[in-house]
């Protein structure tokens, strides 16, 4: 009996009958004559297909999986992998997908290929269904007892998934990826994909298993083309999202595996071709390719990379460029750089190098110099310091051993002049700590322990901050600040010319203005540059003052931070010229209200008494404690400094930094600790003090808060804004913050405009980091979202009323930035918090959003009335029922989107549009829209000539509209009637019924007895088979598929099965295909087709 492996690693249980092994010589004689070593033989491979054909139609060598799997009910015993069922059907589907995986090594095709091929594509059915029944993922089958793994197992059923990954089976590669897709196979292949090392243990550099494995993968991401073969169409949505089902939360082990595929599958690249027992079409960039694209999923983004993972994918690049295996390397190089910028910590890129990275860099561009321009790119951006001394060190050793690569030193160490700097600035001013030991934070550096006490409490226990390592550590900052400064020092007339020329530009235009300038030194391209821009104007006299600030790239964002800021109170003085002088700082002070006497002394006098009241924090309460009384002279008090403090920290921060209101900005922090303090005992939420009733103290009182909270979220205070984020999340700022914008209309009876804009303002800088302008798909803060969560309650629809109460307020205003502000804040908090996703939405939420969208647009206020659309389109996909969209018909969205259209903003109501006509499945949505087109029928046929959006949502109206009325009539026919066909009211109409609906609402009874009989005769089974999907391998001769997604319905008939014809009828499946909230929907109809053969 010839042996039957086929394939390396593939080592299947014994054949055990006749066929099987005729089946297993013809597949090796097959594997012969598709050797490349192989001279090509039409007539032995003519002969070998002709006894394969004769084979399959007299006997049965795949006869161990016609049949269905066994059944298995909860609480079954586990099967051990030595049963004789489990053994013969791993047999095979081992031969089923070698069969495949040779056959299609032949080229040519001719009717005896085509033959082979009609013969094995009769078994793919049942090989899905014994693929799905042994995989180890659903825990049919034990481990082996002598490996404790699923070696054999996973063996066979990835070998079977090759072979049915085979266009030839099913027609052509659409025709496979459409029915695949129908079926649980991608599933299947991601979770192989993904566990494959829990699955099996041990694997060869040759094994067919794990390589097998990454090639079925790729049929699905990449649409059967790879990317080493050709354009590659990526498609990573579908496989992302199957993958991040699979993933759960370890994402940092899909890392993990990734970086033993890379290793492998690299092993298996660089092996000579001749110790190869078949060539593979696939290598590690493609890989690399794929799981670049995971990075840009957000699910699938690793916050911290593991140390071994770098390490392992250094070691692989630097193996494919000793081995000259550029595109491999050269990917490689890409998806490193892409985990530096997509992960949040740092020292993945110190780790890079620490490993050896820049050796396999240097290579690659000496050797490859068609990726230099890409490799210079990503040079480029690890410029910082802490990096910088990784390279230099690369660099030396690099040089050192390869004397080759002198020439290749100059373009990529294309920056010296950071190199240079380094040399000279590092020794005389971070080297100079080197013996000392480092406080926690990173800032500050101590000889002894007894200087380090004393410092702490000295103050610097309230700036002492843990790194974060999502930013710039402290060296760093340090870093970019001296390489400003020195860019300043060295060029120092060209700056002051710039400045200058600009200063006399403007001077034409207003004579009598001083102009505050900002020199921008851009450090992203490889040589350093600056601009300088206009900051603001005061009347005083004519000197010029300014601020330095760096720019560089981080995370693939450009950030821009004022070197003042990044070095600290005792850093650096990087002016240009003068700043304020003590008359323009006086004349700066009185427009503050803080200091109205140019006597310093009288300044001093006003100070302490306006400040008095909160410069000490309030007295402790107990449990038990009476209420506090508004009217007591130290609340009172205490709210009138509260309120000089915000108004101080906001006017003060619309004016440059300078060391004089540096000065100011330290004095008002160290107040910063008492305000939190009263902030406590008076923010409504703690109930110390008694409710108000006169409601314009409520205002005063709220917005005296909000003032208090937008000073303290002025970053000045804290030297940058990291710093502040840092200091304000130990606090609870956001706390109070999200608290007052949740309860506003609870806290003040009728909050104004200006309330609900500052509070608004103030959660939107907190949920966006500041970020003023974000994105559409700009990620929420989830700290955020947890407060949101927690001081709703658990109340998701609370949220939606939250933002219709905010957005009616500030509807009537000009201020189109506030509604702006509203709808993002919602549609953030709704889609990156999922327990704030409402399953149901409120009426009066949905009816206060179309009100203000009216307005919106009757103000012509586009901007806002694009925003609301936004939100309200989310409103409609992501809750559980049709109910929004009908109530939104009937409060006048279609008047809106018809006016915005004839307005010229078509873009607007483009995608609510397209959600309408995919709402017309819902068959309460199409009763109100056909109320609505009987109405104004003529208005709307007017519009379908002129828009293209509504000719689409016409068109599938009046495709839809026409079994309307007599939908609405059998159902009211069937909701009278009981649903139990051997009924006796059915039988005699003299007899009364009284109905009841089944909880499912898609059965009606007159009786409990009529029930129970029609539950146990059939309802139970419907029940059960609604909870499925619908199963494309039923035993039917044909599926006809009604297509109800496009305007147009439209038909496709499939075949599943090759039954014979009963009576001369062919006997089939009605599907109904159809878009829910953005997900294709396919569900089998009750009713079934038949045909007649004439």
């Amino acid at each position: 009996m010839p042996d039957d492996t086929a394939l390396p690693g593939f080592t299947p249980p014994p054949i055990s009958s006749w066929s099987q092994g005729r089946l297993g010589a013809l597949i090796e004689q097959l594997l012969n004559l598709s050797m490349p070593d192989q001279q090509w033989d039409r007539s032995r491979r003519r002969a070998t297909l002709i006894e394969m054909d004769r084979l399959f139609r007299i006997g049965r060598p795949l006869r161990e999986i016609e049949g269905a799997p066994p059944t298995r009910n909860k609480g079954d015993a586990v099967l051990l992998p030595e049963c004789p069922v489990i053994s013969a059907a791993m047999t095979s589907l081992g031969q089923f997908g070698i069969a495949c995986i040779n056959l299609r090594e032949i080229v040519e095709s001719d009717q005896y290929t085509a033959k082979a091929w009609q013969h094995l594509g009769t078994h793919v059915p049942r090989v899905l269904d014994w693929i799905t029944f042994l995989h180890p993922m659903n825990g049919n089958v034990l481990p082996a007892a002598d490996t404790q793994d699923h070696a054999v197992l996973c063996s066979s059923v990835i070998v079977a998934l090759k072979g049915v990954c085979t266009p030839a089976l099913f027609g052509g590669a659409d025709e496979m990826r459409e029915y695949l897709l129908a079926t649980p196979t991608l599933l299947l292949v991601v979770d192989f994909w993904v566990n494959i090392f829990r699955y099996t243990r041990h694997f060869g550099p040759e094994d067919a298993t794990v390589l097998y494995s990454l090639e079925t993968s790729f049929q699905f991401a990449f649409e059967g083309i790879l990317p080493s073969e050709g354009d590659a169409r990526l498609m990573p949505n579908l496989f992302a999202h199957t993958l991040q089902t699979r993933v759960d939360l370890d994402v940092r082990g899909l890392y993990r595996t990734i970086a033993r595929y890379a290793a492998l599958v690299s092993t298996a690249d660089n092996m000579p071709r001749s110790d190869k027992a078949r060539p593979y079409n696939y290598r590690t960039g493609d890989i690399y390719i794929l799981c670049e694209s995971f990075l840009d999923y957000p699910g699938l983004q690793p916050m911290v990379c593991p140390r071994e993972v770098v390490r392992s994918l250094v070691r692989t690049i630097k193996e494919q460029s000793d081995e000259h295996v550029w595109r491999a390397s050269g990917s490689g190089i890409v998806y490193l750089a892409d985990l530096w910028s997509h992960t949040g910590d740092n020292r993945i890129i110190a780790w890079s190098f620490n490993d050896g990275f820049f050796d396999a860099f240097l290579r690659h561009i000496v050797d490859a110099p068609s990726h230099i321009e890409r490799a210079l790119r990503l040079a480029g951006q690890t410029h910082i310091g802490r990096y910088l001394g990784s390279i230099r060190r690369s660099d030396r050793r690099t040089s050192a051993g390869s004397r080759g690569m002198e020439s290749s030193e100059e373009p990529v160490l294309e920056r010296s002049g950071m190199f240079n700097f380094l040399e000279n600035i590092i020794p005389a001013d971070l080297s100079a700590k080197q013996g000392m030991r480092a406080c926690a934070c990173g800032d500050a550096w101590y000889c002894s322990v007894a200087c380090q006490t004393k410092h702490w409490a000295a103050g610097h226990c309230e700036e002492c901050l843990p790194p974060d390592i999502r930013s710039l550590s402290p060296r760093d900052q340090h870093y970019i600040a001296l390489l400003a400064q020195t860019y300043v020092d060295e060029n120092r007339s060209s700056i002051d010319a710039d400045v200058r020329k600009a200063g006399t530009d403007v001077a034409k235009t207003d004579l009598e203005c001083k102009y505050c300038f900002s020199v921008v030194i851009d450090l992203r391209p490889p040589v350093i540059s600056h601009k300088v821009w206009k900051v603001e104007g005061s009347a005083t006299d004519s000197e010029t003052s300014g601020a330095v600030y760096a720019c560089w790239i981080d995370r693939r964002k450009a950030r821009q931070e004022r070197v003042q800021a990044l070095v600290g109170s005792r850093g650096m003085d990087t002016r240009i010229n003068l700043s304020y002088t003590q008359s323009q700082f006086q004349i700066l002070i009185e427009q503050l209200h803080v200091l109205s006497l140019p006597d310093q002394q009288t300044a001093d006098n006003r100070r302490k008494a306006t400040e008095t009241m909160i410069e000490r924090p309030p007295a402790a309460r107990q449990s038990g404690d009476p209420l506090l009384h508004p009217d007591d002279p130290s609340i009172t008090g205490a709210w009138a400094s509260l309120g000089q403090f915000g108004t101080l920290c906001i006017n003060l921060r619309e004016f440059v930094c300078d060391d004089n209101t540096a000065k100011l900005w330290r004095h008002i922090f160290s107040y910063v600790p008492a305000i939190l303090a009263w902030l406590e005992l008076l923010h409504p939420m703690n109930g110390h003090l008694v409710p108000l009733t006169d409601s314009p103290n409520d205002l005063l009182y709220c917005n005296t808060i909000i003032t208090v909270l937008q000073g303290m979220g002025t970053w000045y205070m804290y030297d940058s804004f990291d710093s502040m984020m840092a200091y304000i999340c130990s606090t609870p700022v956001i706390l109070y913050a999200v608290d007052l914008w949740v309860n506003l209309a609870r806290y003040s009876k009728q909050p104004n405009p200006t309330l609900v804009w500052l509070s608004v303002q103030l959660v939107h800088t907190f949920a966006f980091c500041g970020v003023r302008y974000p994105e559409p798909d700009a990620r929420i803060s989830h700290r955020i979202g947890h407060i949101v969560q927690e001081r709703l309650h658990g109340d998701s629809r609370g949220l939606c009323r939250t933002i219709a109460d905010h957005a009616a307020v500030v509807a009537n205003t000009e201020d189109s930035e506030t509604t702006a502000y509203v709808y993002q804040l919602g549609i953030g908090l709704l889609r990156d918090i999922p327990n704030l996703t409402p399953r149901v939405c409120s009426r009066g939420s949905v009816k206060t959003v179309l009100s203000t969208m009216q307005t919106h647009q009757a103000k012509c206020d586009w901007r806002a009335l694009g925003a609301a659309f936004t939100y309200l389109l989310y409103l409609w996909e992501h809750t559980v029922d049709y109910r929004p969209i009908e109530w939104s018909l009937n409060d006048g969205v279609l008047d809106v989107i018809l006016r915005t259209i004839s307005a010229g903003h078509p873009e607007i109501v483009a995608a609510p549009c397209r959600a309408l006509q995919a709402a017309f499945m819902c068959w309460r949505v199409l009763h109100a829209f056909h109320r609505i087109e009987a109405g104004s029928r003529k208005k709307l046929r007017l519009f379908t000539r002129q828009s293209p959006e509504m000719n689409l949502l016409m068109a599938s109206y009046d495709t839809r509209i026409t079994v309307h009325q007599r939908a609405r009539e059998d159902w009211r026919l069937r909701k009278s009637r009981c649903s139990y066909q051997h009924c006796l009211a059915l039988k005699d109409s003299a007899v009364h019924q009284t109905i009841r609906s089944c909880i499912c609402r898609g059965a009606w009874y007159c009786s409990a007895e009529c029930q129970k009989k029609h539950w146990r005769a059939e309802h139970r089974k419907r029940i059960a088979q609604d909870a499925f999907t619908a199963d494309s391998k039923q035993q039917h001769r044909f599926a006809l598929v009604v297509d109800m997604w496009k305007p147009k319905l439209s038909h496709e008939v499939t075949r599943l099965d090759k039954l014979p014809l009963i009576d001369g009828v062919w006997k089939g499946v009605l599907f109904a295909l159809w878009l829910d909230r953005g997900r294709i929907r396919k569900e089998q109809m009750a009713s079934t087709v038949e045909y007649t053969i004439e």
